[in-house]
């Protein structure tokens, strides 16, 4: 069901809302959408990719089995959000162009925020913020993680029992048995 969320988040993020929200913000639109794998902490040995750049990681999860094979989970979702370099700002002062990339920044973190937050799907409940961090080590690059929590339900046990009352009594608990 990842596979669900993922994809929902990464259609969001490039849908024409998405960029009508990303224009009332004045920015461009968000260029890249992956799943997270350390490529900011690891840009050398990563292949260039455009900013802004969307990365998603599904964190913590806690998962309860609903009954027969079925489970659902609490999911910790993070959108680590990297803009375009602002610079170093040892040995100057911030001057307007720096402090522009910088409100660029902010305003990309809540343009993301506002096109995320709400997403939902028969498959997971509606996303809801639950954090945001700087994460501030990387060189002049500013990477914000938004973090949202979702209820995720599997499906595949609705889909089995669709597929068995469409069969009808040809099919009893996953074992083929005979029609009389």
């Amino acid at each position: 069901m990842l596979d669900i969320l993922y994809k929902a988040i990464a259609e969001e993020l490039k849908s024409q809302r998405a960029k009508d929200i990303f224009a009332t913000y004045g920015l461009e639109d968000v260029a890249h959408v992956d799943l997270f794998n350390n490529q900011y902490l690891y840009e050398e040995s990563e292949r260039a990719y455009p900013l802004p750049a969307v990365f998603v990681e599904f964190s913590e999860a806690t998962i309860r089995q609903q009954g027969r094979n079925t489970d659902a989970s609490q999911e910790l979702v993070n959108l680590h959000l990297e803009s375009k370099e602002l610079g170093s700002t040892r040995y100057r002062t911030i001057d307007s162009q720096r402090m522009e990339k910088a409100l660029e920044h902010l305003r990309l973190v809540a343009a993301v925020n506002e096109v995320v937050k709400g997403i939902s799907h028969p498959a997971f409940s509606r996303l809801i913020g639950v954090g945001r961090k700087l994460d501030s080590d990387h060189e002049g690059v500013p990477v914000h993680i938004i973090s949202y929590s979702t209820s995720l339900h599997d499906l595949s046990c609705d889909s089995w029992k669709a597929l068995t009352e469409t069969a009808g009594a040809g099919l009893e608990l996953g074992k083929r048995v005979m029609r009389q």
